[in-house]
Formats: structure tokens, sequence, C-alpha cells
């Protein structure tokens, strides 16, 4: 497996697993493309791909954010997807190391992410690399 920096070429796989993230979700192909592509060049926004058997199996996508309650620099994590056929095989683990070693490069404060709350297994697998349960997130559609 190899973890390396997400290119525009990857976007179909990428979009495949971000149906499997949201199976109930109609996504918009176009508009997925494009927050990708934006993603892709701007500052302070990251995507990795991991490669295993020849197939991209997993998706990060984190973003740079400074923070008042950390005091300093955070990564926030705003997809973590790994494909439902190379799952428990040590992606995530290895997606999450790639960010927290980034995130020691770069002297960030802490990594953030959330997960809805139907997602046991997700929930159980971010508690085992030490991440903690701390609040609830409010979204508000415009």
């Amino acid at each position: 497996m190899t973890v390396y920096n997400a290119e525009l070429k990857d976007f179909d796989a990428i979009f495949s697993l971000l149906e499997q993230l949201w199976p109930g979700r109609k996504l918009d192909k176009n508009a997925q493309e494009g927050v990708y592509r934006t993603m892709l060049s701007a500052k302070g926004e990251y995507s990795l791909c991991a490669r295993a058997g020849g197939d991209i199996a997993g998706f990060c996508a984190f973003s740079l954010m400074n923070s008042y309650f950390h005091e300093g620099p955070i990564f926030y994590i705003s997809i973590l997807v790994v494909d439902e056929k190379h799952r428990r095989q040590g992606i995530g683990k290895a997606l999450i190391d790639h960010v927290r070693d980034f995130a020691a490069q770069e002297g960030i404060k802490a990594i953030e992410l959330d997960s809805a709350f139907h997602r046991k297994g997700a929930h159980a697998f971010y508690e085992s690399l030490g991440f903690e349960k701390d609040c609830y997130r409010f979204v508000a559609a415009l």
C-alpha cells in the first residue's frame, strides 16, 4: 500500500468512494469534481489517496485551520473513506498516520474530524487511534 498526494486523474475512483461514504445521497458528480479541483489547488487544503492492489482504496481530505481553542493551527479532516473491499487492512490508519506525520512537521497542535452518529464502527476506529469525542457539530444548510 502507498499513500500519496491525490491528483486530478484520481477523481473517478475518489467519486466512487464518496458514493460509498454517503450511500443514501444522490451525489452530483460535476459539483463533487468542482470541489475536488478547488481543493487540489487551494492553499492549506490537502488530499491523500491510498493505493492497494492497484486500486485507490482510500481517500482523505484535510484543511489547515486556526483554532482559538487549541491556540494555534490544527488540521481538520473533512473526508476519510476506505473502499468497502479494502477495510480492516490498515488503510485508514495509514492515512491518519500520514496526516499525523505531516502535522508533526508543520507544528500543528491537533487534528479534528467529525463522524455521523450512526457510524459506530468509525467511532471505535478513531478512538483506537487516540481521538476523543468532545462535541456535537451543528449544521444549517443554506
